[in-house]
């Protein structure tokens, strides 16, 4: 064509130019055949959906082409039933909501907390939705949502990437810490104490100590963490507030171990009489200590400070708290042994022969056991073994 005598509109000027469309006309169809000879031939051997969007995409431009359209037509009916087969198949897990979907579980197993996985499960659909919508052009070619195969399509893809809108799940958990900020600000003095006295789970009537640190504290820092990944701005007073729950949070997991433990052992030695008074020192420690976060002490005067959140030696006081609590724990774990062979050896008294030998290795063996708890410290062992042998004599006679 570039040879053809466009400005010669003689008579043989204007048969030269036919003869030259001609034959360019006659070279595109004949390119056009092998082009379609050749999509049509990997299309049938793509042994996936897809390999076969990828040679869509790749051949996109020839599209407009009607001899090429016509070549692909069955395929594209195929390939446009995957494309809706997939928009239902993301209909569906958005149905389902989020928490209740695997998701959710797999969020929690690796410590994602839930707002920043909620966003994560609808920028990940949403992700989905973008790729099928680039599919679809790559099949149907530009202006795919204008032909009569792609607009419903179009409609119903827009319509859930409107109700994935991430924006609207992190404004709604902005205003609800907004107005926990408010609220906090009310109760200020209240949030600065380490301990707070609760009711017991399982019984009204008694209470316990228990770390004042909420668990959503815990789950604000891990969504500020996720959400500034997210690529979302945090507002500096939400900010500050996490970073505040992220520097007490090691300090609030240990306290909270120990008050736990604390009360797991106060649970074993209330419920058995007497025992209360062999690790009364190691309580009376631990009451002073928990006196400490309370401008108290164990004689009632009042202290001039407290133990604070903000407090500069709250680090070394935690740490010293959960070793008292230990060393009660290990204290009480021996003193529960050392009762169950008492008791054990007690109970076989009545079946012993009553000579000195059988006699004498049983009240033996008890003298060991509690002279083991007087090497360990134990005090007012002295009372607590009258208190026993009283308890003894009175169950005896009433045999």
């Amino acid at each position: 064509m570039a040879n053809a005598p466009i400005f010669d509109l003689s008579p043989s000027g204007i048969e030269s130019f036919s003869q030259t469309l001609s034959s360019y006309e006659s070279s595109i169809d004949e390119i056009e055949n092998n082009l379609s000879s050749l999509l049509h031939s990997k299309l049938s051997s793509a042994t996936s959906a897809e390999e076969m969007f990828k040679h869509f995409s790749k051949f996109n431009p020839l599209f407009v082409r009607p001899r090429i359209r016509s070549a692909i037509k069955h395929y594209q009916t195929e390939l446009i039933k995957n494309v809706s087969n997939s928009v239902a198949l993301i209909q569906k897990k958005f149905l389902l909501k989020y928490e209740q979907s695997p998701a959710a579980n797999f969020a929690e197993m690796r410590d994602i907390p839930p707002v920043a996985g909620k966003i994560m499960w609808a920028k990940l659909m949403e992700n989905q939705l973008n790729l099928i919508m680039e599919k679809m052009e790559s099949v149907l070619g530009q202006g795919w949502e204008q032909q009569a195969e792609g607009r419903q399509l179009k409609k119903t893809c827009s319509e859930l990437m409107s109700k994935l809108d991430t924006e609207q799940f992190f404004k709604a958990w902005r205003k609800n810490w907004e107005k926990e900020l408010t609220s906090s600000r009310n109760n200020e003095r209240l949030s600065s104490y380490l301990i707070s006295i609760q009711n017991h789970p399982k019984s009204s009537s008694t209470l316990i100590p228990t770390c004042n640190y909420e668990t959503n504290q815990t789950n604000l820092f891990k969504e500020v963490r996720n959400l500034k990944y997210l690529q979302f701005d945090i507002p500096p007073m939400i900010q500050k507030m996490a970073d505040d729950a992220a520097s007490k949070y090691p300090h609030a997991m240990r306290l909270n171990a120990a008050l736990r433990s604390y009360v797991h052992v106060r649970t074993l030695i209330d419920g058995e009489l007497n025992l209360t008074m062999l690790v009364q020192p190691q309580l009376s420690t631990i009451q002073a200590s928990t006196m400490e976060c309370f401008n108290s002490t164990t004689t009632g005067v009042r202290a001039k400070s407290r133990m604070k959140w903000d407090s500069k030696t709250l680090k070394s006081w935690v740490a010293a708290f959960s070793e008292e609590v230990f060393t009660l724990q290990e204290k009480v774990e021996l003193l529960l042994q050392t009762i169950d062979t008492v008791n054990s050896l007690i109970a076989s008294l009545p079946g012993t022969p009553f000579s000195f030998d059988p006699l004498s290795t049983v009240l033996s063996a008890l003298q060991a056991q509690i002279d083991q708890l007087s090497l360990s410290g134990f005090s007012n062992l002295s009372i607590w073994v009258e208190v026993r042998l009283d308890e003894e004599q009175r169950m005896a006679g009433r045999k």
